[in-house]
C-alpha cells in the first residue's frame, strides 16, 4: 500500500548549496519508488530579489523549495526570520492538504532545527514523524561544541519522534548516549548501483593508483596524516600515485606536499560529478580514507560497489561497511598502522573479488533495498 510521505529537512539541496543534504534527496527518491512523496524546504536567501520565491520540481518526486529574503532588523532579526520560516511551513502544508495531498507521516531529517517544525506539525495537524539523522556532532570524539539551548531542542524533538533513523548503528548508539530515548533503526545511505559497478581497473601494471574522495577538511578527514602515510609508502613503492577528488582546497596542503616532495605523485581531479567520481574509482586500484570521525561515508559504499577495495580508519560506522572481504581497517590517528595497511593493500588489492563486493553491497545499499526498508518502516508507523 502506498503512503503519503512528507519530507522536511534541515539540510537539502538548493541553489545556495546544491550538494548539501544530497543523501536526504536520495532517500526521498528511494521512498518515492513505493510511496507518494512530497518534499518541502524553506530557506533564507539574502540574494533573493523578491520577498518570497518558490521553486518546484515534479521529478523524481514532487519537491518545493521556498526562498525567503531575510529581514535585516537589528537584534530581533533572527527571531522574526525564524517565525517567518515556521509560518511558511504551516501555510505550505495547509496548501498541500487543500490541493489533495494529505500526509500520512512526516519524514524529518536532521533534528536541529527542522525537528521543531516536525513537532509543530504533530501538535497542530496530528501528524506523527520519524526522524532521520546524519549529524556527526553526537559523537564525543567529534569535539563539537553544542549550546545548552541546542542540546535541549535536539533531545526534546528527538524524543517526540516515533523512530530515529541514523545512518549507522554507531550513530544510533551515540544519539542514545546523548539522551534520546526513542528507539532507532539504522537507515544506510544509498548509491547508484548501476553507475558504481566493477570494470577492468588500472591497466598500467607499472603504476598503482590510490584514490581519495573528500572535502579535504583536515580536522575531519585528517589529510595531513594521509599525505604523510603516502610519502612514507612512496619510499618503498615509487610506482604509486594518489588521485584526489574534492570540492575542497588542496592548496591548503601545498607546504606539506612540497616538504614531503610528493607533488609529482599527486593528481588532483578537483570537483567531479557522480559520473566522474565513479570513473576515477573504477580506474584506481584501492581507496584510502584517513578520517578522525565519520558516520557512514557514501564514498566507501560507492568504492566497494565499484569493486575497489578500501583502507580506512575504523571510525563511526565504517566497520559496518568494511570487512575482510572488501578492505582493511586501522585505528584512527595511527600513522604507522595506516602505512602498514597501505603497503599490505599494495600487495593484496588484486586478490579481492570485485563482483562479490558489488553484489553484497547491492543487497544493502541499492535504491530498491532502501525503498523496501523505508516502506516497511512507513507501514509500521502509519496509523
Amino acid at each position: 500500500m502506498k503512503h503519503n510521505i512528507l519530507f522536511i529537512s534541515s539540510w537539502y539541496p538548493t541553489r545556495i548549496n546544491p550538494t548539501l543534504g544530497n543523501f536526504i534527496f536520495k532517500h526521498a527518491e528511494c521512498a518515492s519508488i513505493e510511496n507518494n512523496v512530497r518534499a518541502l524546504h524553506v530557506i533564507l536567501d539574502a540574494s533573493s530579489k523578491k520577498k518570497i520565491e518558490c521553486e518546484t520540481e515534479s521529478q523524481p518526486f514532487n519537491s518545493t523549495v521556498i526562498y525567503l529574503r531575510p529581514y535585516k532588523i537589528p537584534i530581533l532579526g533572527k527571531f522574526f526570520n525564524y517565525l517567518r520560516i515556521i509560518r511558511t511551513y504551516i501555510r505550505e502544508l495547509k496548501k498541500m492538504k487543500k490541493n489533495g495531498f494529505k500526509p500520512d507521516l512526516v519524514h524529518a531529517n536532521i533534528a536541529y532545527p527542522i525537528g521543531f517544525i516536525a513537532w509543530i506539525y504533530k501538535i497542530k495537524f496530528k501528524l506523527n514523524f520519524v526522524l532521520e539523522e546524519h549529524w556527526t556532532g553526537y559523537h564525543d570524539y567529534a569535539n563539537v561544541k553544542i549550546s545548552w539551548f541546542k542540546r535541549k531542542i535536539i533531545r526534546f524533538v528527538s524524543n517526540k519522534a516515533l523512530l530515529i533513523l541514523p545512518d549507522s548503528e554507531d550513530l544510533g548508539n551515540a544519539i542514545k548516549k546523548f539522551g534520546v530515548k526513542t528507539p532507532f533503526l539504522a537507515l544506510p545511505n544509498v548509491a547508484d548501483v548501476e553507475l558504481f559497478k566493477p570494470t577492468e581497473a588500472n591497466n598500467d601494471e607499472n603504476t598503482i593508483k590510490i584514490v581519495h574522495v573528500s572535502t579535504l577538511i583536515d580536522k575531519h578527514k585528517n589529510i595531513s596524516m594521509l599525505l604523510d602515510a603516502f610519502a612514507k609508502t612512496l619510499e618503498k613503492h615509487p610506482n604509486i600515485e594518489l588521485h584526489i577528488v574534492t570540492d575542497g582546497d588542496i592548496n591548503f596542503y601545498n607546504n606539506q606536499i612540497d616538504d614531503l616532495g610528493i607533488k609529482n605523485k599527486i593528481i588532483n581531479h578537483g570537483c567531479l560529478g557522480v559520473e566522474g567520481v565513479s570513473q576515477i574509482m573504477k580506474n584506481c586500484d584501492f581507496f584510502v580514507l584517513s578520517s578522525n570521525y565519520e558516520n557512514l561515508p557514501c564514498v566507501l559504499i560507492e568504492s566497494i560497489l565499484c569493486g575497489t577495495p578500501v583502507v580506512s580508519t575504523n571510525v563511526g560506522g565504517v566497520s559496518e561497511i568494511i570487512n575482510d572481504e572488501n578492505g582493511i581497517l586501522v585505528p584512527s590517528k595511527d600513522l604507522d598502522a595506516l602505512v602498514l595497511a597501505i603497503e599490505t593493500m599494495i600487495n593484496k588489492y588484486k586478490t579481492y573479488d570485485k563482483q562479490k563486493m558489488h553484489e553484497n553491497a547491492v543487497k544493502k545499499y541499492s535504491y530498491q533495498a532502501i525503498a523496501k526498508l523505508l516502506s516497511s518502516i512507513y507501514g509500521k508507523y502509519v496509523k
